[in-house]
């Protein structure tokens, strides 16, 4: 197993990590997210158009280390309940 970094968190960072560092598989995190704590995905291009938007330029700004899925950018949320 690789050791867990020491150096201040930034996204290329955290990009860089693969599952030879368990706590920060990305899988396994939005996993626990949703089944075990309730949030649901949300495909971004359901949300309201400034969120669109705000999205839309954070991918843009660091397209060079975030892979985006084909089908685009989706977000954990709360559910509507809660709110």
């Amino acid at each position: 197993m690789t050791s867990i970094p020491t150096a201040p968190m930034t996204l290329a960072l955290y990009t860089a990590l693969d599952e030879r560092v368990p706590a920060f598989d990305g899988a396994k995190a939005r996993e626990h997210l949703e089944r075990r704590l309730g949030l649901q995905r949300t495909p971004v291009a359901d949300l309201p158009a400034p969120v669109r938007e705000a999205f839309a330029r954070w991918g843009e700004a660091h397209r060079e280390v975030v892979g985006i899925h084909p089908a685009g950018l989706q977000i954990l949320q709360i559910p509507d309940w809660y709110a």
